[in-house]
């Protein structure tokens, strides 16, 4: 299974689209984790309908910081959200080759120390 996990600094950028195609081109992932999308909830669903997945995991950003997205598509991955939290979610994956499920925690913070939680 391959997941590929990518701090974009900022999802609204004209480029992110083509960005992210290029990269699910070269590494074919099965699921992808893009962090700092300093996005809300309401613009989110102008980008991901582009992007070639079929489900979503998505935490929205705070106050235009941080965001954090997983994607996968659900004819080869399945994914449960165990855990969700403003800035962290856990997650049970099982890709559907058979492989043994595992648990994958994704999250983004702040990167100065005394704004972490």
């Amino acid at each position: 299974m391959r997941i590929v996990s990518w701090n974009c600094k900022g999802a609204a950028r004209p480029e992110l689209l083509t960005a992210t195609r290029d990269l699910i081109h070269q590494a074919n992932p099965h699921t992808l984790i893009i962090l700092d999308t300093c996005m809300h909830a309401e613009r989110v669903n102008s980008v991901l309908p582009r992007l070639p997945f079929t489900d979503t995991a998505i935490l929205s950003s705070i106050d235009y910081s941080g965001g954090l997205w997983v994607l996968w598509n659900s004819t080869e991955t399945h994914v449960k959200q165990i855990q969700l939290a403003p800035r962290m979610m856990h997650l049970d994956i099982k890709h559907r080759n058979g492989e043994l499920p595992f648990l994958m925690s994704a999250l983004y913070n702040y990167p100065q120390a005394g704004l972490q939680d």
